[in-house]
């Protein structure tokens, strides 16, 4: 069962993750990821990219589609 978690990585890279995370400490369930470059938003399974994603690009929406076990699955926006 996901556990409702506030992770934050790195601090010098100002990498943070907001979301549900697993037992095992990987991101699991709705979340957000946001590093220096890019915000990515969706469900995640096991700390993998799996399901519904948009990914930002500072402010303006590059990706708005599908993954699967980490990699884009279609095309997306």
């Amino acid at each position: 069962e996901p556990i409702k978690h506030k992770v934050k990585f790195n601090p010098n890279n100002n990498c943070e993750y907001h979301g549900y995370i697993n037992r095992k400490g990987r991101f699991h369930g709705e979340g957000t990821f946001i590093d220096k470059n890019n915000i990515y938003t969706g469900r995640w399974e096991n700390g993998k990219k799996n399901g519904k994603f948009k990914i930002f690009d500072k402010s303006t929406l590059v990706f708005d589609g599908n993954y699967t076990n980490n990699k884009k699955n279609g095309k997306g926006v």
